[in-house]
Protein backbone atom coordinates (compact mmCIF):
# COMPACT_ATOMS: atom_id res chain seq x y z
CA UNK A 1 0.00 0.00 0.00
CA UNK A 2 1.58 3.05 -0.65
CA UNK A 3 1.52 5.56 2.09
CA UNK A 4 3.59 8.33 0.36
CA UNK A 5 4.26 9.44 -3.27
CA UNK A 6 6.33 12.59 -4.46
CA UNK A 7 7.66 12.83 -8.21
CA UNK A 8 9.43 15.89 -9.33
CA UNK A 9 9.51 16.79 -12.89
CA UNK A 10 12.61 18.61 -14.32
CA UNK A 11 12.39 18.73 -17.61
CA UNK A 12 9.61 18.28 -20.55
CA UNK A 13 9.91 14.65 -22.19
CA UNK A 14 9.33 14.69 -26.20
CA UNK A 15 8.42 11.82 -28.62
CA UNK A 16 10.25 10.24 -29.79
CA UNK A 17 12.30 9.27 -26.87
CA UNK A 18 14.72 6.74 -25.26
CA UNK A 19 13.12 6.66 -21.59
CA UNK A 20 14.84 4.41 -18.97
CA UNK A 21 13.35 4.23 -15.34
CA UNK A 22 16.23 3.62 -12.81
CA UNK A 23 14.90 2.13 -9.36
CA UNK A 24 16.62 1.50 -6.00
CA UNK A 25 15.31 0.75 -2.49
CA UNK A 26 16.66 3.17 -0.07
CA UNK A 27 15.70 1.67 3.10
CA UNK A 28 13.62 -0.80 4.58
CA UNK A 29 12.50 -1.06 7.73
CA UNK A 30 9.93 -3.66 9.57
CA UNK A 31 6.46 -3.33 7.57
CA UNK A 32 7.27 -0.49 4.95
CA UNK A 33 10.13 0.29 2.54
CA UNK A 34 11.02 3.13 0.27
CA UNK A 35 11.75 3.18 -3.42
CA UNK A 36 13.66 6.15 -5.22
CA UNK A 37 13.05 6.70 -9.15
CA UNK A 38 15.17 8.38 -11.57
CA UNK A 39 13.25 8.94 -15.03
CA UNK A 40 15.96 9.22 -18.04
CA UNK A 41 15.72 10.43 -21.60
CA UNK A 42 18.43 9.07 -22.58
CA UNK A 43 21.46 11.22 -20.57
CA UNK A 44 18.68 13.68 -19.19
CA UNK A 45 17.43 13.11 -15.46
CA UNK A 46 13.45 14.24 -16.59
CA UNK A 47 11.56 13.95 -13.35
CA UNK A 48 12.48 12.07 -10.18
CA UNK A 49 10.90 10.61 -7.00
CA UNK A 50 10.28 8.50 -3.81
CA UNK A 51 7.52 5.92 -2.75
CA UNK A 52 6.80 4.98 0.87
CA UNK A 53 5.48 1.39 0.51
CA UNK A 54 3.94 -0.51 3.94
CA UNK A 55 3.12 -4.18 3.51
CA UNK A 56 -0.33 -4.48 4.37
CA UNK A 57 -2.78 -7.27 5.28
CA UNK A 58 -6.36 -6.26 3.47
CA UNK A 59 -8.16 -9.10 5.19
CA UNK A 60 -6.83 -8.47 8.61
CA UNK A 61 -6.41 -4.62 7.96
CA UNK A 62 -3.61 -4.92 9.19
CA UNK A 63 0.18 -3.96 8.23
CA UNK A 64 2.73 -6.92 8.11
CA UNK A 65 6.41 -7.37 8.95
CA UNK A 66 8.01 -7.69 4.97
CA UNK A 67 8.37 -11.28 3.95
CA UNK A 68 11.59 -12.53 3.36
CA UNK A 69 10.85 -13.00 -0.10
CA UNK A 70 10.70 -9.66 -0.96
CA UNK A 71 13.08 -8.62 1.24
CA UNK A 72 15.70 -10.59 -0.79
CA UNK A 73 14.05 -8.83 -3.82
CA UNK A 74 14.37 -5.05 -2.49
CA UNK A 75 18.79 -5.49 -2.37
CA UNK A 76 20.95 -5.05 0.08
CA UNK A 77 19.64 -1.89 1.79
CA UNK A 78 16.57 -4.12 2.77
CA UNK A 79 18.33 -5.01 5.71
Amino acid sequence: MVASSQCSFKTPLHFPGEVFIHVACDWARNTSFQLSYKIMNGETMVAGGQDVLVVYDHVKKEKVAIPHSLRLKLGSNAG
